[in-house]
Formats: structure tokens, sequence, C-alpha cells
């Protein structure tokens, strides 16, 4: 198999994500969708992206909303791509609970999740560190 299309690390009750540029597979997507059943996770959803511009499909998106079910997720969004985030201005009419975010906007995205200075401090290392596995950013 090549190089995965994104990668997910849990930094405690927060999901990151860092996309390149192309769609998860379903395979990837199903790992995903498993850190929602964390305890940690469950109770109290939060979600940091970084993408190129690459996002779940229709399919996947789908399977995450099931999974969430009623749940009001925290989504921070970091993306250069004006499209992405003008898609992301879109949604946030109707999900205020999601926001969009260019790069440069990585503390402001981390604060729209509402964690405390330690957890923020951790999301910034992670995403750094993720953005270079993934080698983009």
């Amino acid at each position: 198999m090549g190089r995965p299309s994104f990668t997910v690390r849990r930094v405690r009750n927060v999901l990151v994500y860092v996309h390149g540029s192309s769609e998860p597979s379903d395979l990837e997507w199903e790992r995903v969708l498993s850190f929602y059943d964390e305890p940690e996770v469950a109770r109290d959803p939060r979600t940091l992206v970084y993408t190129q511009g690459a996002a779940p499909n229709a399919a996947q998106r789908a399977r995450l909303n099931e999974k969430l079910g009623k749940r009001r997720v925290r989504i921070a969004v970091l993306t250069p791509s004006a499209l992405a985030r003008a898609a992301g201005t879109a949604v946030h009419w109707f999900r205020p609970e999601v926001r969009i975010f260019r790069p440069s906007e990585t503390d402001a995205a981390i604060k729209h999740l509402e964690v405390t200075p330690d957890v923020a401090f951790e999301l910034s290392s992670a995403l750094r560190e993720m953005k270079h596995e993934m080698g983009v950013g």
C-alpha cells in the first residue's frame, strides 16, 4: 500500500487529522470512526483538521454523521484552499460549532476548540509533528 492519505492522532479528547491532497480510503476512514468509540472522545468530542484540500467523500461523511448521532462536535479546520474555506463557511451557517481557518490562524483554530492551555500546547505540537510526517504545510 502507498503512502496514507492522512494521519490521525488523539490528544486527550481531541482528534487531530492531517490530510494530504487525496481523500481517505474507506479502510482508513473506518479507523477514524473507531476513535469516536473511545470513552474520552465519545464524552466530549473535538476535532482539529489540517488539509491541503482533501476531505472524506459523501459516503464517509454520512458514516461519520451516523456515528456521532446528535452530538455536536466542535471542529476547527485549517486549510490553504480558498474553495474549502468557502464551503466550510457555508457549513458554519448551519453548524456554528464548525469553523474554518487559514493555516496562519492555527492559534485561533485551537482557541475555537475551547481546550485548556496545556491541551492547546499538546495540539500545536502534535499538529506540527503530523504535518512534518505527511510532508504538508
